[in-house]
C-alpha cells in the first residue's frame, strides 16, 4: 500500500488483466464493460482528496470519458495478502440496496519499485468475494501506454 493516500490522488488509466484463462477473462470483460459500464469500456479510476473516488468509462459515441460508480477508499489490511496493508475501495455507500454492485470491493497495491503502477482485484460478495476476484492494472494517466510498457520491461 502507499504510505499515504495522497500518493494515489488523481486520474489513473485502467486495464483488465487475464483472469485464469479465456473463460474467466471473458466473464470479467462482460461484467466490467457490459454490466458495470453499461456497454462502455472501463478505462480507469479517479482518486480525489478525502478518500473518495470514481470509475471512468470510455463513451463509444463520442470518445469522451464518463464517470460513474463512486467509492470510498482507505488503507486497510488486505483480504488477499493477510497482514499486509492495501488500499480498499468500497462501493456500498453509493449503491442502492438492490444494486449488483452494493457488495463490490476492490483492493489495490503499488507495484514495488514503481509508484506509477497499481495492481488491483475487484470482487463482489455474491460471486465469491476475493476468492473469485477479477485482476486489473492502473497506471497514472500522465503516462502514455507505450511509456507504461517501457516501465514494465525495465
Amino acid at each position: 500500500a502507499p504510505k499515504d493516500l495522497s500518493q494515489i490522488e488523481g486520474e489513473w488509466n485502467g486495464y483488465l488483466l487475464e483472469n485464469n484463462g479465456v473463460v474467466m477473462t471473458a466473464v470479467s470483460k462482460v461484467m466490467t464493460n457490459g454490466l458495470f459500464g453499461k456497454t462502455r469500456r472501463w478505462n480507469g479510476k479517479a482518486f480525489s482528496a478525502g478518500g473518495r473516488g470514481i470509475n471512468r468509462f470510455l463513451n463509444k459515441g463520442n470518445g469522451s470519458s464518463d464517470k460513474e460508480h463512486s467509492f470510498d477508499y482507505t488503507i486497510e489490511e488486505s483480504k488477499i495478502h493477510s497482514g499486509k496493508p492495501s488500499v480498499k475501495l468500497q462501493y456500498a455507500n453509493y449503491q442502492s440496496r438492490f444494486s449488483l454492485w452494493k457488495t463490490m470491493v476492490d483492493e489495490v497495491r503499488v507495484v514495488p519499485g514503481n509508484s506509477n503502477v497499481l495492481i488491483g482485484f475487484g470482487a463482489m460478495a455474491w460471486s465469491g468475494g476475493m476468492k473469485n476476484s477479477a485482476p486489473f492494472c492502473l497506471t497514472q494517466a500522465h503516462l502514455s501506454e507505450s511509456r507504461f510498457r517501457q516501465q514494465l520491461i525495465a
